[in-house]
């Protein structure tokens, strides 16, 4: 059953857009655009997701179809890439970690007269 959407609905899942009326999308927070975006009726074939996880709709109204929710929505492929990497020491690690444990009240404290 298709997902009805109106002005002001947070889109929490991808979808294909099936009817669309004078729809535009934040989406901002996927592409960092500042405008909204005005969105049209896709082809089926087409690879590409016009309404996509964590957007919002700010003009028109329209139905979608859900293609991916969770974990499954480009969004959740990026935040599960961003679980799997991993932390690099950079060059300026080590000095300040041995810098803090050996005053372990720096920044503000008391020991120090507040002074580092």
């Amino acid at each position: 059953m298709p997902g009805v959407i109106e002005a002001g609905d947070h889109v929490s899942a991808d979808g294909r857009i099936i009817k669309a009326a004078t729809l535009e999308i934040d989406e901002s927070a996927l592409t960092g655009e500042s405008a909204p975006v005005p969105k049209q009726i896709q082809p089926i074939a087409r690879v590409d997701t016009p309404l996509g996880d964590r957007t919002d709709v700010t003009r028109g109204a329209g139905e979608f179809l859900v293609t991916a929710t969770g974990m499954a929505t480009e969004v959740g492929h990026i935040s599960g890439l961003l679980q799997t990497t991993e932390l690099e020491k950079t060059p300026l690690i080590p000095p300040y970690r041995a810098r803090y444990w050996r005053y372990p009240g720096c920044c503000g404290c008391q020991s120090y007269g507040g002074r580092c």
